[in-house]
């Protein structure tokens, strides 16, 4: 079994002109299948540092009284210990990012960019999708169905690939900007010239 995965760190490094891709082999399924796993939160993380990192917030969202970069979490966590890992090494926009898990959409507090796992249910996803509406709230999301309202999918193809989507309506409505190179990366994303930067 194998898994294949976008490179997404290595893609930046290159100013995202091309897509790169590993493909990881492990000697026996149960091998493989804790491989996997473990790429695709390693994967998943990388897309959500660096979506920080080419998303702009509005000014008041990031002034210099704010200390951290928060990063939420709804729903039974799928990424491990990577997130915590990620905000012991790394910072976005110059703050120290701060991980907060929400028990359930009505726990929602403030943050910059919400993932909402797998297994959010559909009533609780239109509930998270709610409450962020009118707050310039970066919504990734890695569920399968009902996902509208989310700013960014996540998925895994039929080849194993990890990629995403954007939905630049949804950004333009919660007046975030998006890098174009970002956006040229993305499959199946709703495109529109507003908000888009260069």
């Amino acid at each position: 079994m194998s898994i294949t995965f976008l490179s997404f760190t290595s893609l930046l490094a290159q100013q995202l002109t091309a897509q790169s891709q590993t493909t990881i082999r492990a000697k026996s399924s149960v091998q493989s299948q804790q491989s996997a796993t473990l790429l695709e939160q390693k994967v998943k993380v990388a897309y959500l540092y660096n979506f920080g990192r080419y998303f702009e917030w509005p000014a008041k969202s990031l002034s210099d009284s704010t200390s951290t970069f928060v990063i939420g979490v709804l729903g039974k966590n799928s990424l491990g210990s990577q997130l915590e890992k990620l905000a012991q090494k790394k910072k976005i926009k110059g703050k120290k990012i701060e991980i907060r898990h929400f028990a359930s959409a009505d726990k929602i507090q403030s943050c910059h960019l919400l993932f909402v796992t797998r297994t959010v249910t559909d009533s609780e996803f239109k509930a998270a999708i709610k409450k962020t509406k009118s707050q310039s709230v970066l919504v990734v999301s890695e569920r399968t169905s009902a996902t509208s309202g989310s700013s960014i999918r996540l998925f895994v193809d039929q080849a194993n690939t990890v990629g995403f989507g954007i939905d630049i309506n949804v950004v333009n409505n919660k007046k975030l900007q998006v890098n174009a190179k970002l956006l040229k990366l993305a499959r199946a994303s709703k495109t529109s010239s507003s908000q888009v930067g260069r």
